[in-house]
């Protein structure tokens, strides 16, 4: 499980830099699930899935372990915001249609949560897990600085479970049918400044400042800034999601 304060420090650039997720993944998630009467996002962070789900589903329940993230969460009339770990619900058991964990089920407990996820979920219920892969930029010259921020720069100051990202959730622990699923994008538009708010999301990056007191991307600065060329350009950027869906049966 993550710690406490590894996104808390950060939850106000979480709420303005976090790309959202794509709009196409709720309607096939709505139709996955065996009816839309309750879904719950766990470990929702500024809550944008919640909110997204909230358009498909009577009722949306919500909960991240973080009190900072909780108070930065988007609010909407039929969702509701829960302070709690993973592996411990408020909800009565067997009453849940989808859960849904986006770009944090690395952090998790694995035995701990899995065994929640079959108590709430109803039978034929839904557990979808995604996150974002990395992010590929227009110029591959600005998808090689990303790169070397992340995997160079910052190599030793990633903690193991984002790792697991980067092996497209293939070694994570999944015991629940798995069922086909359409594959989504992320397509962005950003600025340079939008381009280093989203990296300084990133755990790895909040633990560099800490230890060096700058930004790893002063590091590239001056060469991200000369492929760029003038900084409020906006340039595309894509990223294929990583996705597992599975299905509860009693």
């Amino acid at each position: 499980m993550k710690n406490r304060t590894e996104f808390s420090k950060q939850a106000a650039d979480y709420a303005k830099y976090r790309p959202v997720y794509p709009r196409e993944i709720y309607p096939f998630l709505k139709s996955a699930a065996p009816t839309n009467e309750l879904a719950y996002d766990v470990g929702t962070g500024n809550g944008q899935c919640a909110v997204a789900l909230a358009d498909y589903f009577k009722t949306v329940m919500a909960s991240d372990l973080s009190r900072e993230q909780i108070a930065h969460a988007i609010p909407k009339n039929n969702v509701t915001y829960t302070v709690s770990e993973a592996h411990e619900s408020p909800i009565q058991s067997g009453t849940v249609d989808l859960i849904t964990v986006a770009t944090a089920i690395h952090w998790f407990n694995f035995d701990l949560f899995y065994a929640e996820c079959r108590r709430l979920l109803k039978n034929g219920g839904i557990l979808a897990a995604w996150s974002y892969g990395w992010h590929e930029c227009e110029d591959p010259r600005i998808t090689d600085l990303i790169q070397k921020v992340g995997k160079v720069i910052l190599k030793d100051y990633w903690s193991p479970q984002p790792k697991l990202i980067w092996d497209n959730y293939s070694t994570i622990p999944f015991p629940f049918k798995e069922i086909d699923h359409p594959t989504f994008h992320q397509s962005l538009n950003w600025d340079m400044d939008e381009l280093i708010g989203y990296l300084t999301t990133w755990s790895a990056t909040q633990k560099y400042i800490e230890d060096k007191g700058t930004h790893p991307v002063e590091a590239v600065r001056q060469e991200l800034l000369s492929q760029w060329g003038n900084p409020i350009r906006k340039l595309d950027f894509n990223c294929p999601l990583i996705m597992r869906v599975g299905k509860h049966s009693v």
